[in-house]
């Protein structure tokens, strides 16, 4: 009977230790969170495709190892480039308001690609259908397509002129460059031979 009470006693105290005590079990601690699943990179859209795919035919056509490759791939072809309606030009005997330009696209090119067209010397015009009005356009001039023409100031005559530098860069809708191309015309007397390879005929 002793023992009895003597147990009772014992629990009675325990159970009074422990809420003085606080002993309650604790939660466990909280597992960190899982780190978030990164998002996957959104598919191409078909346009995009299309710019990507331009800007591969240019990138190796300016690897001379790969020209074989590239003549293969016929959808690269023509390669990017500028394309003249006359090798020389006068505005003394030329009918015609100067050299004719036009970007040269290969099959790939989207049809939503839009030209920068710089020159750092002389002048760029248009003269266009159907009324044939000579229009100046200045040094730096972007259009989607068509022939520009590169002129310069008769007025100078014989007098020493610079190389011309003409530089075409096909850009994205989005403003992104995907192409460049260049022309160097050089000067005979007071004749402007555009150069194949820098050198004059």
């Amino acid at each position: 009977m002793r023992t009895r009470r003597a147990a009772l006693a014992a629990a009675v105290l325990a159970a009074l230790w422990c809420l003085l005590r606080s002993c309650r079990p604790r939660p466990a601690p909280a597992s960190p969170p899982a780190p978030p699943t990164p998002a996957a990179a959104p598919a191409p859209t078909k346009d995009r495709a299309e710019f990507e795919e331009f800007e591969a035919c240019w990138k190796a056509a300016k690897k001379p190892f790969s020209r074989a490759e590239l003549l293969a791939r016929t959808s690269c072809q023509p390669p990017f480039g500028i394309r003249v309606d006359r090798p020389d030009y006068t505005p003394a005997i030329s009918v015609e308001p100067g050299i004719g330009m036009t970007a040269q696209v290969p099959k790939v090119a989207p049809k939503d690609l839009k030209f920068r067209w710089r020159a750092d010397f002389g002048r760029f015009l248009s003269w266009e259908e159907p009324d044939f009005v000579v229009r100046e356009l200045g040094t730096d001039v972007s259009n989607a397509g068509g022939t520009l023409y590169w002129t310069y100031d008769p007025a100078l005559g014989r007098a020493e002129k610079p190389p011309v530098h003409v530089i075409l860069d096909a850009v994205s809708p989005d403003g992104r460059v995907l192409a460049t191309a260049g022309a160097l015309i050089l000067w005979q007397h007071d004749m402007a031979v555009v150069t194949k390879d820098g050198t004059l005929p």
